[in-house]
């Protein structure tokens, strides 16, 4: 469960072969012979029914998607995604604590990422396949230019490790509800300022709200807990913040104030456009879809540059229709319920994550064809099915 959680982290490297595709490839086999093996509850019939009427939609879909090409190659990928959603919670079912397991990937994934990416921050040296190139700048007008400071690593552009670094921030503010420790504390103030660093540097709006969200999720837990010297290391954490964004003031205005000179916070004027018509494409398909690989296409029809709404659920009502995106919530929902009865630790990744699932869901696009995605709702599933 570790290894195919980390090995998100090598990001778009290999591209159509990446490692979560190869392992899901290599893995197919158990797959096939783990299904006829076992029996199942009746919410991972729920979870198998759900993947398999998506996958009977893909196909079906070919019969009027706008580029049958690129379709066959989607599915393709959405295959291997889907084979790894259900791998994750197959090997769960034979691991003594699932739930440690995944937590422990989670956390190791941003604990070997985040060192790369902020040396990236840092040296303005990146991967040849980043889609920024170093020393790119920001021009403010009236001479004013700064350098654009940010990290991407093998992700190739920095929206989707910001995205990936949100889904896992539930886990990491998790290790300071665990029990206490001078090490389990410091190893945990140490992630969260990485965390802190990397999202304000990177200058991500979704990634700066997901934050504020999972904090206050943080603080309703946290109170909770209990541990000596509880309230000087909250005082001195908070200090420490405090510091850390007292020394890098001026370069993280810098990063941040650009994103907003014709924008807000929470929207832009074309992420707007694009919701708009991506609305207008529901509408003129009859709530039916217009089809696997068909969104590209559907929305150049109406002459915009960025032909993808940046947003995951528009991205699933867009292409699959009213009827995926009512099983996706369904499932979402069931998530919700199920966790209710798993403990504490478990709880607050789960609804931390689903709560903040709005805002990291329009950091970037393509968000269906991301392994990361699906490896991240795997994840909740299990967490929310498992007490150990």
């Amino acid at each position: 469960m570790i290894i195919f959680i980390l090995s998100i982290s090598f990001g778009e490297i290999g591209h159509a072969f990446q490692p979560v595709r190869v392992l899901s490839i290599i893995f197919f086999p158990y797959l096939l012979s783990s299904l006829l093996a076992h029996k199942y509850s009746k919410f991972q019939i729920y979870c198998f029914y759900f993947l398999s009427s998506w996958l009977l939609f893909l196909i079906l879909s070919l019969l009027w998607t706008p580029n049958f090409n690129k379709g066959v190659v989607e599915l393709v990928a959405y295959i291997c995604h889907f084979s790894a959603f259900v791998l994750l919670i197959l090997i769960s079912r034979k691991a003594l604590a699932p739930s440690n397991s995944i937590i422990t990937g989670w956390i190791l994934f941003f604990v070997i990422t985040s060192p790369f990416a902020i040396f990236e921050l840092l040296f303005d040296i990146h991967l040849p396949f980043s889609n920024l190139a170093d020393n790119a700048v920001i021009n403010y007008g009236n001479g004013v230019v700064v350098n654009k400071k940010f990290s991407a690593l093998a992700f190739y552009n920095m929206n989707t490790y910001i995205t990936a670094l949100c889904y896992s921030l539930p886990y990491i503010l998790s290790i300071g509800l665990r029990k206490y420790s001078n090490k389990n504390q410091t190893f945990f103030l140490l992630l969260a300022l990485s965390y802190l660093y990397l999202v304000l540097m990177n200058a991500s709006r979704g990634g700066i709200v997901c934050s504020i969200a999972a904090f206050f999720c943080f603080l309703f837990y946290y109170k909770d807990v209990k541990y000596p010297s509880k309230k000087m290391w909250t005082f001195g954490s908070i200090c420490l913040i405090f510091f850390f964004l007292f020394v890098y003031r001026e370069v993280l205005f810098e990063q941040i104030s650009y994103r907003l000179i014709e924008s807000s916070l929470l929207e832009d004027t074309g992420r707007m456009e694009l919701w708009g018509t991506a609305w207008k494409l529901i509408l003129k398909s009859s709530f039916l879809g217009t089809g696997i690989g068909s969104i590209n296409d559907s929305m150049a029809q109406y002459g915009l540059l960025i032909t993808i709404p940046h947003n995951l659920f528009l991205e699933i009502f867009v292409q699959y229709g009213l009827l995926l995106i009512i099983l996706f919530l369904i499932f979402i929902a069931i998530v919700f319920y199920k966790v209710k009865k798993s403990n504490k630790i478990n709880q607050f990744i789960v609804y931390t994550s689903l709560i903040i699932l709005p805002f990291s869901s329009i950091i970037n696009s393509g968000y269906l064809l991301m392994p990361v995605f699906w490896l991240f709702l795997s994840s909740l599933y299990i967490l929310s099915t498992s007490y150990k």
